[in-house]
C-alpha cells in the first residue's frame, strides 16, 4: 500500500524533498559567509525563503484535503485555504527580483553572492511551479482542462501584478489582513503603464516558463 501512494506522488515528494535540502544549503552558505568575512547582509532572503515555503505548504495541504474525499466542513476549509494561497502565492516567483541586491561587482566574493542567491531564487520559483502545478491538477479533476488552463494564466497575471506591488511600491501579502483599505487604495492608483507593461511581460514570462516544466514533467512520467 505504501508503495503504491508513493509512487502516485513521487513527483511531489521528489520535488518537497529537493526543495528542502536546498533550502538547507542557501541557508548553510549564508552562515559560511558570515563566519568567514563577518557579514550576512542578504540574510534577509532566508525570510523570503521563509514566505514562499508558506504557500507551498498550503497547496499540499489543499493536495492532502483533495484525497481526503469526506470530513466535516471540508468544503469550507478548502475555500479558505485556497484563498489564503492566492494572496502568498506572489512570494514564490517574487524572489526572481531579488537579483537586484547583488553588489561586489567584479570581485571572486560577487560570484559567491551570485550562487547564493540564484541557489534561493531557485527554489522559491521552481517551489512556485509546483505548487501551482498541484493546483491545476486539482482544478482539472474538479472541472476541465480548459477552465484549469485559464485559472492558471489568470493566476500568473495577477501573480506578476503583486510582485509588481511588492518590488515598487513595497506591499506586503499579509497587508491584505492588517492594511486592506490603503491597500485597495494603492492598488487602484498604480494601475498605469508600467504596472501594465510589467505585469504582462512577467506573467508571460512565468507562462513559458512554467509551461515549459509542465511539459518536462509529463515526459518524465511517460
Amino acid at each position: 500500500m505504501y508503495k503504491n501512494i508513493l509512487n502516485k506522488n513521487r513527483f511531489i515528494l521528489l520535488s518537497t524533498l529537493m526543495l528542502i535540502l536546498t533550502s538547507i544549503m542557501g541557508c548553510f552558505m549564508i552562515f559560511l559567509r558570515k563566519y568567514i568575512i563577518g557579514d550576512a547582509w542578504y540574510s534577509f532572503l532566508i525570510w523570503n525563503l521563509f514566505l514562499s515555503w508558506i504557500p507551498y505548504f498550503l497547496s499540499l495541504f489543499l493536495y492532502i484535503m483533495f484525497k481526503i474525499k469526506v470530513f466535516k466542513f471540508r468544503n469550507i476549509l478548502f475555500a479558505g485555504i485556497g484563498i489564503i494561497w492566492i494572496i502568498f502565492y506572489p512570494n514564490l516567483p517574487y524572489m526572481v527580483t531579488d537579483f537586484i541586491h547583488i553588489k561586489n561587482f567584479d570581485s571572486v566574493l560577487m560570484w559567491y553572492d551570485f550562487i547564493v542567491f540564484s541557489l534561493f531564487i531557485y527554489t522559491s520559483f521552481f517551489m512556485g511551479f509546483v505548487s501551482i502545478y498541484i493546483v491545476f491538477k486539482i482544478i482539472l479533476k474538479y472541472y476541465n482542462i480548459r477552465i484549469a488552463v485559464c485559472f492558471t494564466t489568470f493566476m500568473l497575471l495577477i501573480t506578476s501584478y503583486g510582485i509588481y506591488l511588492g518590488r515598487f511600491i513595497r506591499w506586503n501579502s499579509w497587508d491584505i489582513i492588517f492594511r486592506p483599505k490603503a491597500l485597495f487604495e494603492s492598488i487602484l492608483s498604480s494601475i498605469n503603464l508600467n504596472a501594465i507593461i510589467f505585469s504582462l511581460v512577467f506573467s508571460l514570462f512565468l507562462i513559458l516558463v512554467y509551461g515549459f516544466l509542465y511539459f518536462l514533467t509529463h515526459l518524465s512520467e511517460e
